[in-house]
């Protein structure tokens, strides 16, 4: 029976659809993220995804890494307050698509900061929403050979 049923269920699993909520709260704390020849992929189908980051301190550092983001009829929100944000890109590829999807950036007394060297960011949105509203928040971008591609449609 099982060797029935496990066949069925992991060919199935892949086109399995469901609605998910996800919810991460971060206070006092500190996050640190470290791929190393990382590929990741996230995949969000009628979803919500939020993340609240209170006296945070969150660092990511990627090194020829492949990350991959696909959200669709997703809403996503992203609150940041007292924060600290490091993302740290090397020989890395970072792509996101958005379909039907709304994003939510809150910051207050933030501190942002993006470093990329050799890397490739596309970012492609169609029919979305993003909004992102900064009090007394310092934003840093510093980008070495880098190509950042941005698509938008709206029908």
């Amino acid at each position: 029976m099982s060797s029935v049923l496990i066949p069925f269920i992991a060919t199935n699993i892949a086109t399995f659809t469901s609605t998910i909520t996800a919810s991460i709260t971060a206070t006092n704390t500190t996050a640190s993220i470290t791929a190393t020849n990382t590929t990741a992929s996230i995949t969000a189908t009628n979803t919500t995804a939020s993340i609240t980051a209170t006296n945070t301190t969150a660092s990511i550092t990627a090194t020829n890494t492949t990350a991959s983001i696909t959200a669709t009829n997703t809403t996503a929100s992203i609150t940041a307050t007292n924060t600290t944000a490091s993302i740290t890109a090397t020989n890395t590829t970072a792509s996101i698509t958005a379909t039907n999807t709304t994003a939510s950036i809150t910051a207050t007394n933030t501190t942002a900061s993006i470093t990329a060297t050799n890397t490739t960011a596309s970012i492609t949105a169609t029919n979305t929403t993003a909004s992102i509203t900064a009090t007394n928040t310092t934003v840093s971008i510093t980008a070495t050979n880098t190509t950042a591609t941005t698509t938008c449609t709206f029908t």
